[in-house]
């Protein structure tokens, strides 16, 4: 026989099915027997009434709860209101027709009713029928409403709000009832409209074709189609990705067109120019317009286009044909062509675009023309699908910089991008196309400017010197050199200057550098080091200077000449920026001195003095 039909089975699972019950009654057994049983002489009784005295206080406590919290019906809440709109599409600055429709869905009539209307802050009514009778001011004396009798208010105005925002109007039904008894009663009903669009239209017209790298042509038409002025009125754009705003009538203020006053019925347009300067698929061109009431601003609807756009038809790629560019040498350039497109393009100028102040404007050869930061040839009338070209420009590089002519003053670049101009004939458009391809930077090798003086007199007229002046034969006449290094964009290693000195002239051992070693004077030579000068080109930098002390006692033969003190200094040095060698020469240093004003004419070695 199966297990299953075994009786000690089934005894089994009906001792099972009585579990869930005595688990339930275990925790009473056991407070019976830990504080009835035994203790009272009718245990059980007690027990029972206890337990019964307990669920009549969770009964009472339970009916208590659900009478305060349940909402009982009230007599208002039988009176039905409904709200519509015609037309249908609320628009905002535009006249509509509100319905606020009442029914009396009690069992009574309700007597010596009046409906008062609240409108929200900026609706401005035209009139209130009730009966198709106008109304004075906001309140309809009703009268009676019979049961199961309708009615409604006819609300014609103006809304003026936020697009897609809420409209708050209120109604509020006051009234009589009661047959035996007169209660008085009212019922209050919300009703929420939203303005799908607005009376301030937008519409934008670009030209029918956009290719990436365009210069385009916008116009935005606005006008107030609704029957009331409007106060202020603003348009802001949301540009596209890589579009740039060169041009527009009027003027934004704050990345925002303000149009002030819009008269009802009045148009206006606004003509804007920029470029497009992205490979983008497409772009999309956004104008979110709102106007102002008293101190609110509402936000209307928003203007989105969507644009397709075609690729740049000629691309441009360049390359500097060195590491890094020489201040005062020419930059080579190669540039390389090619129309990449289906459009057959026109008038191909080609070069590169720099806004680097060290390129030259003047100077170019080879037909290169130079146009607000664009180097360039014109390559062909006519460039067709596939057609390509490549041609060097050689563009004079400047010796120095002013500060005022960049923001940055150490380790500069010349940052350069291969550029096109063209034009593209697309039925009757024809399209103006500005392509600029990759930046490179290329490393400038530092400007250096080395200042090399002497003076017997101080700037503020001081003597430094000493000795007869102008100088004489068997005396010592002693003098200041200075040499000054400045304007330097990069940071110089192994900084050397060397000069040697004139015939009976030597070092005096007095001198004062303003960084480095002091300067050695040995064998007729004055050589000057730095290890290390960080840049002087900016406003805040210190340029590097020494100033020494040297003694010229002339002989004879220099009698009626001006005797060189220190020749021609030779600067090197190494580009810590580049790595290229810098070199630079100083001028050569007579009794001459053009630095110092006074003495001036006083630089002729004369006889000695007999007394």
């Amino acid at each position: 026989m199966h297990e299953l039909n075994k009786p000690h089975v089934f005894k089994g699972a009906f001792h099972l099915k009585r579990q869930p019950g005595r688990m339930l009654l275990h925790p009473l057994r056991m407070h019976y027997k830990k504080r009835y049983e035994g203790k009272y002489k009718y245990s059980q009784l007690l027990f029972t009434f206890d337990l019964a005295l307990v669920a009549l206080i969770v009964l009472l406590i339970s009916t208590s709860v659900f009478l305060l919290t349940r909402k009982p019906s009230e007599f208002a809440d039988n009176i039905i209101f409904e709200a519509s709109s015609a037309p249908r599409e609320i628009i905002s600055g535009a006249p509509s027709t509100l319905l606020i429709e009442f029914t009396n869905n009690t069992a009574e009539e309700l007597r010596n009713a009046r409906l008062t209307l609240a409108f929200p802050a900026y609706f401005v009514l035209d009139e209130i029928l009730y009966k198709d009778e106008p109304m004075e001011g906001k309140t309809a004396l009703i009268g009676s409403i019979p049961a199961g009798a309708t009615g409604h208010v006819k609300i014609r105005g103006t809304m003026f709000g936020d697009v897609g925002g809420k409209q708050i109007f209120k109604s509020v039904l006051e009234f009589e009832y009661g047959i035996e008894k007169t209660k008085q009663e009212k019922k209050l009903a919300i009703h929420e409209f939203s303005p799908a669009r607005s009376a301030l239209e937008l519409e934008l017209i670009l030209p029918k074709t956009l290719v990436s790298y365009q210069h385009i042509n916008g116009l935005i038409k606005y006008k107030n189609t609704g029957p009331i002025d409007f106060p202020s009125v603003s348009i802001k754009p949301l540009w596209p990705e890589g579009f740039t705003l060169t041009e527009s009538d009027p003027r934004p203020v704050s990345d925002t067109w303000e149009l002030r006053g819009l008269k009802a019925g009045e148009e206006g347009e606004i003509k804007f120019s920029g470029q497009i300067r992205t490979q983008k698929q497409s772009i999309v061109f956004e104008f979110n317009p709102s106007f102002i009431f008293g101190k609110d601003r509402f936000s209307q609807q928003t203007l989105t286009h969507e644009a397709p756009m075609l690729p740049p038809q000629i691309t441009v790629n360049h390359g500097v044909n060195s590491a890094s560019l020489a201040p005062g040498q020419d930059a080579e350039i190669t540039i390389s062509y090619k129309n990449s497109g289906v459009l057959t393009a026109y008038d191909i100028d080609v070069g590169i675009e720099t806004s680097s102040p060290f390129f030259a404007t003047k100077g170019m050869s080879d037909g290169v023309q130079y146009s607000n930061g664009f180097y360039f040839k014109r390559v062909a009338d006519k460039l067709l699908p596939g057609e390509s070209g490549e041609f060097t420009i050689s563009i004079p590089v400047r010796a120095s910089i002013l500060q005022t002519e960049t923001t940055v003053f150490e380790n500069i670049k010349a940052v350069t991008q291969g550029s096109a101009k063209y034009t593209l004939k697309e039925g009757d458009e024809i399209l103006n196309v500005a392509y600029s391809g990759e930046a490179v930077g290329t490393p400038i090798t530092t400007i250096v400017i080395f200042d090399s003086f002497g003076r017997y007199y101080g700037a503020q007229g001081d003597q430094l010197g000493r000795g007869p002046l102008p100088p004489e034969v068997g005396s010592e006449t002693k003098y200041w050199i200075f040499w000054n290094i400045r304007g330097t964009t990069n940071a110089l290693e192994n900084v050397e200057i060397h000069a040697e000195f004139g015939a009976n002239v030597r070092c005096s051992g007095k001198q004062a550098p303003s960084i480095g070693s002091p300067a050695i004077c040995e064998n007729s030579e004055v050589v000057w080091r730095i290890d290390k000068l960080n840049p002087t080109f900016a406003p805040d930098a210190k340029i590097a200077a020494i100033a020494f002390e040297v003694v010229l006692l002339p002989s004879a033969n220099q009698i009626g000449s001006a005797p060189v003190l220190v020749s021609a200094p030779r600067m090197s040095a190494r580009d810590a920026f580049t790595g290229a060698p810098v070199g630079k020469t100083g001028a050569q240093i007579t009794t001459s001195l053009p630095a110092d004003p006074r003495a001036k004419g006083l630089d002729k070695v004369e006889p000695a003095v007999v007394w």
